[in-house]
Parts: C-alpha cells; structure tokens; sequence
C-alpha cells in the first residue's frame, strides 16, 4: 500500500474482516481521508500514524475492536475531523479520555 503516495481518500469502511492497516498506510504522506466506518473487527492503527501529516480526516465510528489512539496524535497539525462514539459519557473507541489530551493544541479540529 505504501506506494501509493498520491493517494488522498482511502474508505475500508464496512469491511467486516479488516482487524489493521499495514505500517506501509504511514508512508501514504498525501492522504487526507482515512475513513474505516464500522470496521467491526478493527482493533488497531498504525503507531506511526502521526507521520500522515496531511491528514484531515479520522473516520473510525461503529469500530468496536478499536480501544487505543496512537500516540502523538498532536502532530497531525491538518487534522479537522475526528468522530467518536461516545457511550454512558465515555469513549467506547479510544478507550481513556485522558488519551484526547495529545489533541488538545489541534486548533481547527471538530466534532460531530
């Protein structure tokens, strides 16, 4: 997957056998959508994540598997959307609130 790097927008959405991306998805250093909607076996993305700088957009609502956010999300700068599925006043995908705090000095990021 890692030549692919021209690639902006990248949808594995409702693909129910998806568990992670390969490291190579680091190396797609133009993409700007990653959407894994309802991915329900999904449980991982890449530690390096933080190397997709362009991107704007982190779609992973309804991946049940999902516990952790990769460190260092604070470096993706472009980051503008980031949808979660709160449940009973938690996050039920990244696991511990205190995790969003790496997201804290994103300026242009919004919520559903």
């Amino acid at each position: 997957m890692g030549r692919l790097i021209h690639l902006r927008y990248l949808d594995l959405s409702y693909n129910p056998d998806l568990e992670m991306l390969p490291d190579s998805t680091t190396k797609l250093h133009n993409l700007e959508t990653l959407r894994l909607v309802a991915c329900r076996k999904f449980r991982e993305l890449p530690r390096d994540l933080s190397k997709l700088t362009k991107l704007r957009v982190l779609d992973t609502s309804y991946c049940w598997g999902l516990a952790l956010m990769p460190r260092r999300m604070g470096r993706l700068r472009c980051l503008q959307k980031l949808p979660l599925l709160v449940l009973d006043g938690t996050s039920h995908e990244w696991g511990l609130a205190d995790q969003l705090e790496e997201i804290k000095p994103l300026k242009n990021i919004k919520g559903d």
